[in-house]
């Protein structure tokens, strides 16, 4: 597939190259498959080794700040990307705005004891015309270089590291990417326990209720029961705000004794909340085992108080309700 670059120039590149080395076995046996329709996607450095950085892969779905702020066409940044990443000469960083969605890429420079640091969007078509050049030619020089054999293995690891490091940065770029998990317990946080058990008859709650002083309560393994809830106020406007910022599951308990339960909390969110939940829903009596950022639950029972992540206590004098709730969440975002 042609690229579409608007500054940077291979040929002008390569007719430098031929000037400075013409009559170079080393540079003439490089150029043996070269010609005038060649481009920089030709070049054995570039298959064997620069096309290794995924710049568009790490950059999918970002604003290029440089893109916005210069005549760089999407093709010559990504380039000019790939060269930076891979150079052996300078330092980089990729700098993420969050509230724009926006990547910088910061490149440091030293030289004779000095260095020097910039912003990629804040360079003229110039100055980014020279780096193209300055990073090619590098690659040029490298390619033609006779290396001795602890020369080339040292060359070699230094090409590693900087691939690695590329992808420490890129994994580093992608966890502040990533929305934080949220999970919602189900009974009293979005839903109403009490309004199910009100649409259940009296003679069916009395043949679960205690027998005695040594018996407790079971009314939880009524059939149904969880099929008749309704939602708690607010909840399903909170769930649908709290969905825009987070990556949202719900994480729930189901009574071990009341099979209907399980398939019943399904039948409910699959009514209310399917838009949201559609196959996210996790029911297990270890939410400890669960890997997230918060969880919002209204009691510390069945792993919640373990929890690796922030328990956020449902009905808590610090989280009454959903207001306080979307409050703290909505604001640590």
């Amino acid at each position: 597939m042609d690229k579409d670059y608007l500054i940077f120039d291979f040929q002008s590149i390569l007719t430098q190259q031929k000037e400075k080395h013409a009559g170079e076995e080393r540079f003439d046996k490089l150029m043996e498959s070269v010609d005038e329709n060649s481009v920089i996607e030709d070049m054995p450095f570039y298959k064997d080794y620069l096309s290794q950085f995924d710049v568009e892969q790490a950059f999918d779905g970002l604003n290029l700040s440089a893109e916005e702020e210069t005549v760089l066409s999407r093709d010559d940044l990504y380039l000019l990307l790939r060269l930076v990443s891979a150079s052996l000469s300078s330092k980089y960083k990729i700098i993420y705005d969050k509230p724009s969605n926006t990547v910088d890429l910061s490149i440091t420079v030293e030289s004779g004891g000095q260095s020097v640091t910039r912003n990629l969007a804040d360079l003229g078509s110039s100055q980014l015309k020279r780096l193209f050049e300055i990073y090619v030619n590098e690659l040029f020089e490298f390619s033609i270089c006779e290396f001795d054999a602890e020369e080339q293995e040292r060359f070699e690891a230094e090409q590693e590291d900087r691939l690695m490091l590329f992808e420490k940065e890129v994994r580093q770029l992608r966890e502040q990417l990533r929305k934080k998990r949220l999970f919602f317990d189900m009974d009293n946080v979005l839903v109403d326990f009490q309004s199910g058990l009100d649409r259940i008859d009296e003679e069916t709650k009395k043949e679960y209720r205690a027998k005695g002083p040594d018996d407790k309560d079971r009314l939880d393994e009524i059939p149904g029961l969880f099929s008749k809830m309704d939602p708690i106020p607010g909840a399903i406007e909170a769930v649908h705000k709290l969905a825009e910022v987070y990556d949202v599951f719900i994480l729930s308990t189901a009574p071990w004794k009341n099979p209907s339960a399980w398939s019943d909390k399904v039948l409910w969110v699959t009514k209310y909340l399917d838009d949201v939940f559609h196959k996210r829903m996790i029911i297990t009596h270890r939410k400890d085992l669960v890997e997230g950022d918060y969880l919002i639950d209204d009691r510390g029972k069945n792993g919640t108080s373990e929890f690796k992540g922030e328990w956020i206590h449902f009905g808590s004098e610090r989280f009454p309700d959903w207001d306080a709730v979307l409050e703290y969440l909505l604001g640590n975002k």
